[in-house]
């Protein structure tokens, strides 16, 4: 099941994301980790979210965070398939 939804995001993203947002493809887990080329993550989760998608931004993990950064964690574990590319599609416009 979870890799099914990863593959099903995956390939949202290489369809949506911009060329400058890279990504993890992981062969296990349940998230995917996003690296903008420029920009806070912070600020595109507040557009995100007026998209009603979200994200965890990469300042969580941080030690400092209120620091900017340009990363950002998505799940694909508790979404549902038939919602994951309208949710990337919707993020994709917030990047």
């Amino acid at each position: 099941l979870y890799g099914r939804k990863c593959k099903k995001m995956l390939d949202a993203m290489d369809e949506y994301f911009p060329k400058t947002c890279t990504y993890t493809r992981p062969e296990g887990g349940l998230f995917l980790f996003c690296t903008m080329q420029e920009g806070n993550s912070a600020e595109v989760l507040k557009r995100a979210i007026e998209n009603k998608v979200a994200f965890v931004p990469g300042s969580t993990f941080m030690v400092d965070i209120e620091k900017p950064t340009s990363t950002f964690r998505l799940n694909y574990s508790m979404v549902a398939e038939d919602k994951i590319e309208p949710a990337i599609k919707a993020l994709a416009a917030a990047l």
